[in-house]
């Protein structure tokens, strides 16, 4: 179909509409949508021309989505994204058709978004069931290198409600992309996959069986009757201006911890950054601090490493993760005490 900037077309699938905002290559356009306000890119054979008797009739009820993918490949790995390609002639990849794997054994509840460039180009609220798949988006090839970001937010359907909410976000990078690709659960067959939720069901069992805990410790320390202690630390006032003045980050770039960093060797350099950590995190402690960052940066991940390392020895440390944030990226380990 020929198309032009301003030609206001209808999706052949889904019968939403729109209006050609930009000319692309391959035969695609840009449109921007007439009731999400969100521009997305499309290819010309999937648009239909409207005219403007079309127009002033009723929209067409759109299609039902994707019926979900059902397999045998059960591994209990998780939930992951799967891309798959669409091949030219030549065996090129012309397109990729993105697919949401339930490979756990609960129902799922899952907000998907898809950015380009910082612009929302996709969204969609779906249910899942267990073991199953579904095809939630598709991209052109080349839109692999404009920055692709996707958001997934993703609830587990337990018997006794909604479990925890579990949010990500996966950047697509060429380089990491085509080096991805791996027989997925559900399809049975090699795609690019990334698994983004790894047991799912353990996290929430493991949840479950902690606020078990907790609540049992809570219930055998409040049915014995208050008796007043004789071994109270007093209260001390300087604590108080510590905790006003505490900073919930710490920065363990070198050169912010000391002046001669140029001069000190890897291993001395390590040493600095986990002695300043150490201290760091006693202080939080004593302080009653409930959650510090600590940046450590990307580098080789040999200091986060380090870090997590030390972490996982220490029981006065509720959780710790290491996922995107808003502010410090990758860079930086979320710890809750």
């Amino acid at each position: 179909m020929l198309v032009s900037i301003g030609t206001k077309v209808q999706f052949r699938h889904s019968g939403e509409t729109g209006t050609v905002i930009a000319m692309l290559e391959n035969n695609m356009v840009r449109v921007h949508l007439d009731h999400d306000d969100m521009d997305i890119p499309a290819f010309t054979e999937d648009l239909i021309h409207i005219t403007q008797q079309q127009e002033k009739k009723a929209p067409s009820p759109p299609t039902p989505p994707s019926a979900p993918i059902q397999g045998g490949a059960f591994t209990d790995t998780g939930v992951s994204l799967a891309f798959d390609p669409t091949l030219r002639a030549d065996a090129s990849a012309e397109k990729f058709d993105c697919l949401l794997l339930n490979d756990t054994p609960y129902p799922i509840l899952a907000d998907y978004q898809r950015t380009v460039h910082g612009r929302k180009v996709a969204k969609k609220h779906l249910h899942l069931d267990p073991y199953s798949g579904i095809s939630v988006d598709s991209f052109p090839f080349d839109e692999l290198n404009e920055g692709i970001r996707i958001q997934l937010d993703i609830r587990p359907m337990l018997t006794d409600g909604t479990g925890p909410r579990h949010h990500k976000e996966v950047r697509l990078k060429p380089k990491a992309f085509f080096k991805s690709v791996a027989e997925a659960p559900i399809l049975g067959r090699p795609v690019h996959l990334y698994l983004v939720f790894p047991n799912l069901a353990t996290e929430r069992e493991e949840t479950s069986e902690k606020d078990s805990n907790n609540l049992r410790t809570y219930t055998k320390e409040n049915i014995r009757p208050r008796r007043v202690r004789k071994n109270v630390r007093p209260y001390r006032l300087h604590e108080v201006e510590e905790f006003a003045h505490f900073e919930p980050e710490l920065d363990l770039h070198i050169e912010k911890l000391v002046e001669n960093a140029a001069e000190l060797t890897p291993k001395e350099i390590l040493q600095e950054q986990m002695a300043h950590f150490e201290r760091y995190l006693d202080q939080a402690i004593r302080l009653g601090i409930e959650r510090v960052f600590i940046i450590h940066g990307l580098g080789k991940g040999k200091l986060r490493q380090t870090i997590q390392a030390r972490l996982r020895r220490r029981h006065d440390i509720r959780e710790f993760r290491n996922e995107y944030h808003p502010r410090y990226g990758y860079g930086a380990t979320e710890v809750v005490l």
